[in-house]
């Protein structure tokens, strides 16, 4: 039996869907207030997302009060205080950079996926998805580990979500992924550990 770990922002809900009728995964659900594995887990499949391109969507989700899918979530105090302050990541980036302060996630889906897995034994990863090449990931994977997709569902389809305009809801500045040098290189001492994973998912999807 896998162990299927849905870290936040990685296609997780998709990817849920999809195991569901796979029977050798058992998902794993996490707490979306503190996506942190609490006990160790042996033969661990995650999918694995670029720790920038992650931190700017799950800003965007959450500046969006989590539409489409989530709409509507309202924002907690902390996020009230941060939106109020900043519409994109560049400018709140620069704020912290100004004051000398370090990477600190505002929101559970901005934990890096190292902490989520909670360091685990990188010796219990059996596959790392690959969450820019998602479909031909999953079908090494299958193939990798032996397991049999009964249903035989060749791509990972993306849901059907509503996506009508609601009266009122806030959104984000078209340009919220632009981030300057400065902010990038932050953001990488941050995610400095995750990098380390998405070198072992290269390796796995040779």
């Amino acid at each position: 039996m896998f162990n299927f770990i849905p870290i936040g922002k990685n296609a997780s809900s998709s990817l849920k869907q999809r195991f569901k009728s796979i029977k050798d995964i058992s998902i794993v659900d996490l707490n979306h207030g503190n996506p942190k594995l609490s006990l160790p887990i042996r033969n661990i499949i995650f999918c694995y997302r670029d720790p920038i391109e992650r931190y700017t969507s799950s800003w965007r989700s959450r500046y969006e009060m989590g539409w489409p899918r989530y709409y509507k979530k309202p924002w907690y105090k902390k996020e009230i205080n941060l939106f109020s302050k900043f519409s994109k990541p560049e400018d709140y980036i620069q704020s912290m950079i100004s004051k000398g302060e370090k990477f600190s996630p505002m929101f559970g889906h901005q934990t890096p996926q190292s902490e989520v897995l909670n360091h685990q034994n990188i010796n219990d990863v059996k596959f790392i998805i690959d969450f820019n090449n998602i479909n031909n990931s999953l079908s090494k994977m299958l193939g990798l580990l032996g397991i049999e997709d009964e249903n035989k569902l060749n791509h990972l389809h993306s849901n059907n979500l509503k996506k009508e305009e609601i009266e009122g809801r806030t959104i984000c500045p078209p340009d919220y992924k632009i981030l300057s040098d400065s902010s990038i290189l932050w953001l990488e001492e941050g995610y400095k550990e995750d990098y380390k994973l998405k070198d072992l998912m290269v390796k796995f999807n040779k």
